[in-house]
């Protein structure tokens, strides 16, 4: 049992570190690739990803509630 605890913290370590390192680079990459981008496409965009959102969230509902029953 000690094992797996230490492979998980060493898991957990590893993928924080590599949050640290790469979410700059992604952020950069989406602002810069967003700052190309016209009003409205980024409007467009913006709306897009609120609808891909919310039907995400509308299908963790409808599964949570799909086995609640």
């Amino acid at each position: 049992m000690l094992k797996i605890r230490i492979i998980a913290a060493l898991i957990a370590i590893v993928l924080t570190a590599l949050t640290v390192y790469i979410a700059p680079y992604v952020i950069d990459f989406y602002q810069s690739w967003s700052a190309g981008l016209s009003a409205q496409g980024r409007q467009w965009f913006n709306w897009s990803q609120a609808a891909l959102g919310a039907l995400i969230a509308v299908y963790g509902v409808w599964l949570w509630k799909k086995k609640k029953v």
